[in-house]
């Protein structure tokens, strides 16, 4: 057999293959935490799951003036964490007269934003943490943040349901 009909032929079993089916049958879905940021207090509105696949990232860092929130099951485990800009600051790029990038920060008071994790059954709880200015993008969460929230946010088909 020849290479080229060899691998066509490989590629249509493996996409023909049960597993592939399995993986693209509805079962991955994103949760959206729908907050409202108003000065240095957060609330939960509503969580809202749709059905999709959540990028993850191997790594990050945590940035000043990010928020840092962690998932953890009701032992306390962590099933997910992550960083996002905080939304709370509006940035705005500008050209001045003489044709320089100019950067201005702003700070809003009230501002709803949404933070998205991939869904897990044993999800209980989110806390969130704004990181301090002075972080110097370490890898780990240190004394250096300010908790801001911590919800608990237990899911559709939990192992409470079960």
């Amino acid at each position: 057999m020849k290479w080229p009909v060899f691998f066509s032929f490989a590629m249509a079993l493996f996409l023909c293959s049960p597993a592939t089916f399995a993986e693209d049958s509805g079962t991955k879905r994103i949760v959206f935490l729908n907050l409202t940021l108003e000065g240095d207090e957060i609330r939960l509105d509503n969580i809202k799951i749709a059905d999709g696949t959540l990028k993850l990232r191997k790594r990050f860092r945590l940035v000043p003036n990010h928020l840092y929130f962690a998932v953890t099951s009701a032992l306390g485990e962590t099933l997910y964490e992550d960083t996002v800009a905080d939304p709370s600051f509006l940035r705005v790029e500008y050209e001045d007269a003489e044709g320089n990038l100019q950067i201005k920060t702003a700070r809003r008071d009230v501002t709803n934003f949404a933070i998205r994790i991939p869904y897990d059954k044993n999800a209980h709880r989110i806390a969130i943490h704004r990181i301090g200015a002075e972080t110097d993008g370490i890898d780990r969460m240190s004394w250096r943040s300010d908790p801001i929230g911590s919800f608990v946010i237990d899911l559709p088909g939990g192992t409470d349901e079960e």
